[in-house]
């Protein structure tokens, strides 16, 4: 999937390319970038031990197959699963990133955007100061490229 024509516009890709990759995972991230993305939104809930991580659904279930909330997992243990896409092709499955490692990508990626969603449930979970304390201070390193909503 390829896009080429004269941009006058900004194309946003909504949690990745999922249509092909699970979403929210770094090879749909990448994905989307490599397909002429200008931008990607994804979306930040916390584990447990407070790392923030890619996943939209504070309940596992839809993504990951297990009725459990992400927010009770330890980090180490949400590293024991993955986030899966079953599409009429195939079933994908990639693993569920932590930020640092989406920080990683975007270095290679400087003209594009990233919009950081902190979902509800993490910031009820943990308080919204102790969440954005720790985004901000993990995206540091490419805050001009960040947008939180």
């Amino acid at each position: 999937m390829s896009l080429s024509v004269n941009k006058s516009y900004s194309l946003i890709a909504h949690r990745g390319l999922p249509t092909e990759f699970p979403e929210n995972t770094l090879s749909g991230i990448e994905a989307a970038l490599q397909a002429g993305a200008d931008s990607v939104e994804v979306d930040i809930q916390f584990s447990r031990d407070g790392i923030p991580v890619l996943y939209h659904d504070e309940n596992m279930q839809r993504l990951s197959g297990i009725d459990r909330s992400i927010l009770d997992l330890t980090f180490s243990e949400l590293q024991q699963h993955s986030v899966t896409l079953n599409n009429e092709a195939a079933q994908i499955s990639a693993p569920i990133p932590a930020l640092k490692e989406l920080v990683t990508l975007i270095s290679n990626w400087p003209h594009c955007h990233f919009f950081l969603e902190l979902k509800r449930q993490s910031v009820e979970r943990f308080g919204a100061e102790f969440c954005v304390e720790n985004i901000l201070k993990i995206i540091q390193p490419v805050a001009s490229s960040c947008i939180p909503i």
